[in-house]
């Protein structure tokens, strides 16, 4: 990909992600998903992966993410990522207090005002409060959870320990093949 592509691509990522922020709907969760496609990520324990959208007859996306880890490529349900987006913030939810350490659910709490110095357009960055969530399965028993946790880190949902942090956050360059 060239670096004016990639450079497109990263706005449109970090668009998605502020509209997921604004308003944490499942359509915005999709918009992320759909965003994020192709692009290199690493689970908790280091594993690297990427998965793709396939295009249906109609033309538009499956609700399936087809993740690419080695030679296979697994399926991953869009219900699936459902149900552990709702789990973030379904108080009936099968988590445990142990698991997920709750610091409030995704609401601005504080925000600063800021000048995008290239087009001197005034910018407002919004501060939330995540949930630390200390391993893929306290999100649920579910089919792909481990690359379902990197995503919710990638769009910036929750938060990670400083472990699996490290793991998550690699390069291209240092990864773990």
């Amino acid at each position: 990909m060239h670096t004016e592509e990639k450079n497109e691509q990263n706005i449109r990522q970090q668009e998605a992600v502020h509209r997921l922020h604004e308003c944490c709907t499942e359509e915005n969760l999709w918009r992320c998903i759909a965003e994020f496609q192709n692009t290199r990520m690493w689970t908790a324990s280091g594993l690297p992966f990427q998965y793709k959208l396939k295009v249906g007859r109609n033309g538009r996306f499956t609700k399936e993410l087809w993740v690419d880890r080695r030679e296979d490529s697994k399926s991953l349900a869009w219900s699936s990522v459902k149900l552990a987006f709702h789990s973030l913030y379904d108080a009936e939810a099968e988590t445990s207090q142990e698991n997920i350490e709750c610091m409030e659910s995704m609401k601005h709490t504080d925000y600063t005002d800021q000048t995008d110095q290239a087009e001197g357009t005034r910018i407002r960055k919004y501060h939330y409060n995540k949930k630390l969530v200390l391993r893929p399965k306290a999100l649920g028993d579910i089919r792909g959870i481990s690359y379902i946790y990197a995503l919710f880190y990638r769009f910036e949902l929750i938060e990670v320990p400083e472990k699996s942090r490290k793991k998550m956050n690699q390069e291209p360059s240092e990864a773990i093949e």
